[in-house]
């Protein structure tokens, strides 16, 4: 069985692998302590808040791990079968900054520690992308129009609001424009307040350990 490693993330590889083990330690403590739910993105804003490291530093972190804790799920082994694989596809690579035994040692090391944090991370983010369209995030710009009377006179102004919609579909970023008026803003409060009211409703009413994604 093989793992093909991208020879352009040998880089992020040897990044973590160069850490001190103070560092490591801190990392897998910070990642512990968070909530189940906190989805990459946020996590690396997260560490970047507790850890002296860079955050590009740290996304490319996360990316990898993340990355390998998927692959050994999808390949289905234990922890001493996906090390040989990962010992074969290290060799494999040109340059390597240190030896292959520590890069091996390194990265089982923590995902024997984050085993079960990743796994609930990787399948919420699973359950997110089995839909076609996942919210990014929202805008809203407000345009100002006068409204001009045939005799030229100005009777007053409306007040358009722009909402843009940032959405993931099939990994790829789109945006959607809608324009609003202020009873459209009434409307969409109302429904948002809907949902929140639901969500809490069925909180009281069930035991269910309930997952804020953030």
């Amino acid at each position: 069985m093989k793992l093909q490693i991208p020879q352009e993330h040998k880089e992020k590889f040897e990044s973590y692998v160069g850490l001190s083990d103070e560092l490591k330690a801190q990392i897998v403590a910070e990642i512990k302590s968070t909530d189940v739910g906190l989805l990459p993105s946020s996590l690396v804003k997260h560490l970047s808040s507790k850890i002296e490291l860079p955050e590009a530093k740290l996304q490319d972190i996360v990316l990898i791990l993340h990355s390998l804790s998927n692959a050994q799920k999808g390949l289905k082994l234990d922890d001493e079968e996906f090390a040989d694989v990962l010992n074969q596809s290290f060799r494999e690579m040109n340059d390597l900054e240190y030896s292959v035994e520590n890069m091996v040692s390194s990265v089982m090391n923590f995902l024997s520690q984050m085993n079960t944090e990743l796994n609930s991370t990787n399948k919420i983010f699973e359950l997110i992308n089995d839909n076609d369209n996942v919210f990014l995030d929202i805008d809203f710009n407000n345009d100002i129009r006068p409204v001009i009377l045939e005799n030229e006179t100005l009777s007053g102004v409306i007040v358009l609001h722009n909402m843009k919609i940032t959405y993931r579909q099939n990994e790829e970023s789109k945006q959607m424009y809608f324009a609003l008026d202020t009873d459209d803003l009434k409307k969409l409060k109302e429904q948002i307040d809907k949902a929140e009211k639901q969500l809490e409703i069925l909180k009281l009413q069930t035991e269910l350990n309930f997952i804020d994604i953030k």
